[in-house]
């Protein structure tokens, strides 16, 4: 018979590498256009969604500083000595009116507010000494001034257990309990009198840590000090009030940040973002440019702003007022979007006009710029990556559509031939196809989060950290995948491909060669029962048997302190040893007789005097 060349092992060994090559590279081509987007377009940076995302962040970024400064300036300039009143500025962002009438003087400098975010909340071993008095209210002291009072015999300590017996406790160690929060009201009762027997406190406990207070209020006391001059403080309660200071110190500090930003990424020269914003409340114009600082040439600088000259005619522009109606763009954007960004910052009551627009000379090299760079240079991978996607696409059908017709064959015959994996358990194939799957997948993901922050969304141009994770699978100019994820990306795909090649092939010779039912395990135990089964009548006896027995000697086992039970165990143990002894006797001489039969000695009888049942 001629033999037929494309299942020959030349071709075979090209085919494989070949579907595992073009496989792998439809793979990395699908993550990376996954990752630049689906819905990216062949469009130029200014009319990409990446464009209107950072003009839309920029806007965001100066409403955001222009709030603040309220808080931040005094005479339109940051003050780091402007107090601060914690209780008041949480009323505000949650939306409560403060009330002077709740006394509260807790008071720091927004310098020392923005350093105590950048060092943030840190708590020390020792707690803070919570004391109730007669009426209720609550007093607080720092260990170490507690103990000093104590040792000074200024202050007393009753202790009584949870029964409320006088208890004995060395002074030391009840001082030392309660630095380390040891004692709380369920444990033991303590109470306080004074050098004359009357009764300061009625309890005395230890349940929150003291912090480090690098910074006083303003004016100059420690934080327990000013808890303890307010009622409305005491009251409030020493945890809540430091979590209300971490709260807005974690408000502050990125605050102050971006505030800061300002100067060095909206500032004049410093970007081809320019914007006017203005607000109806107080009439003044806010912007970067100072030829648009005139408040009275309003309409003309908006004009100004937005205008496309011959120098720059694809600027790109964007006008919000209150009423849709007066809104103006060049872009493809909404205006009901553009308007709830302001209001979500500002409220529903704003009432002004905000005018940004992008120089696209970029003649500033800024996020913008940048931005433009990297949005281009990822433009010409879209074609690229689609093409080479598409092709690998089909090489690798081609590729397996041919390997799968020749899997399991030679060219020589028309027989199905298996390798060792082959003749595997169709069932423990799967499990290990299944385990390698698991293995691999998690050694993968493991070494790509290990390639480190550039494995997916290392790079974001999107201006000033709003939303980094803006739009992860349709922002082209918010992917870059680094050396180290690509390589390791390109081999875990490699690899993959030829697992799933490995294991295909393997499928389809099972299936060619009418094994894979065949060669199953739940086959196997099929046949074997119904073997079984049809075999009932020979085998229930020794069954029931082996059964008893198995039951007799758990019994036994259970009880075995029971000496009738266990000369029981012992007589069947001695009664089965018997019984086998014969049966494999018995068999021998039935092998023996066989043998001698088929030999020759047709004559030959085999004793059957010693023998039982079925034997």
């Amino acid at each position: 018979m001629k033999e037929k060349w494309y299942r020959s092992k030349i071709a075979k060994a090209v085919l494989v590498p070949v579907a595992i090559a073009s496989m792998a590279s439809a793979l990395v081509s699908g993550f990376w256009m996954l990752s630049a987007g689906l819905r990216a377009e062949n469009v130029p940076f200014e009319e990409s969604e990446d464009f209107e995302a950072m003009v839309e962040n920029s806007m965001m970024h100066v409403l955001s500083v222009e709030q603040s400064k309220e808080m931040l300036e005094t005479d339109g300039k940051y003050d780091p000595d402007k107090p601060i009143n914690i209780i008041e500025y949480l009323d505000q962002i949650s939306g409560r009116e403060y009330s002077q009438d709740k006394e509260s003087d807790l008071e720091y400098t927004l310098g020392d507010l923005y350093e105590w975010g950048l060092r943030g909340m840190v708590y020390k071993s020792d707690y803070i000494i919570e004391c109730e008095k007669p009426d209720g209210e609550l007093y607080y002291y720092y260990a170490d001034d507690f103990e000093k009072l104590v040792n000074n015999k200024k202050l007393f300590l009753e202790v009584t257990d949870s029964s409320k017996a006088e208890a004995s406790y060395p002074v030391n160690d009840v001082l030392e309990s309660l630095r380390h929060g040891y004692i709380n009201p369920d444990t033991l009762n303590i109470s306080v009198t004074d050098i004359d027997g009357e009764v300061v406190y009625t309890n005395v406990y230890s349940s929150v840590n003291e912090i480090e207070e690098k910074y006083r209020t303003v004016d100059g006391k420690r934080l327990l000090d000013a808890v303890n001059d307010s009622p409305y403080l005491r009251e409030h309660g020493i945890q809540q009030i430091i979590n209300d200071i971490n709260y807005v110190v974690s408000c502050i500090t990125p605050m102050v940040d971006e505030y800061m930003s300002e100067n060095d990424l909206l500032a004049e020269g410093n970007t081809n973002f320019s914007y006017i914003y203005t607000d109806s409340a107080n009439g003044a114009v806010t912007t970067n440019r100072s030829e648009y600082a005139d408040k009275k040439k309003l309409d003309e600088n908006i004009k100004n702003l937005t205008v496309e000259t011959v120098e720059n005619p694809n600027k790109k522009y964007v006008v919000v007022y209150p009423n849709l109606e007066d809104f103006k763009t060049n872009m493809d954007v909404s205006a009901e979007q553009f308007r709830n960004i302001i209001r979500q910052t500002l409220g529903n009551e704003w009432d002004g006009v905000f005018a940004a627009a992008v120089d696209t000379s970029y003649p500033v090299q800024d996020v913008f710029y940048s931005a433009k760079q990297t949005y281009d240079e990822n433009l010409q991978y879209i074609n690229l990556f689609s093409v080479l996607g598409i092709v690998s696409l089909i090489t690798a059908a081609v590729s397996f559509v041919w390997l799968t017709v020749i899997a399991g064959r030679r060219p020589e015959d028309e027989e199905i031939h298996l390798n060792w994996f082959d003749r595997w358990k169709t069932e423990i194939a799967i499990v290990i196809v299944i385990l390698t799957g698991l293995i691999f997948f998690s050694g993968f993901m493991s070494i790509w989060h290990w390639s480190g922050i550039d494995s997916a969304v290392a790079q974001s141009s999107y201006v000033y950290g709003y939303d980094q994770s803006y739009r992860i699978l349709s922002g082209m100019t918010s992917i870059y995948i680094g050396e180290r994820a690509m390589a390791t990306l390109i081999m875990g795909a490699a690899l993959g491909s030829a697992l799933f090649c490995g294991y295909y092939l393997s499928l389809v010779r099972r299936i060619k060669a009418k094994n894979l039912w065949k060669n199953s395990l739940i086959r196997m135990i099929g046949v074997a029962m119904g073997k079984t089964w049809s075999k009932r009548s020979l085998i229930t006896k020794n069954i029931l048997i082996i059964v008893g027995f198995i039951l007799l000697n758990w019994v036994a086992l259970l009880l075995w302190a029971n000496a009738f039970l266990f000369f029981i165990l012992l007589f069947a143990d001695a009664a089965l040893i018997w019984a086998a002894m014969n049966n494999a006797i018995a068999k021998n001489e039935i092998r023996e007789g066989i043998e001698k039969i088929a030999s020759g000695e047709i004559n030959y009888r085999i004793p059957t005097e010693d023998m039982r049942g079925e034997n």
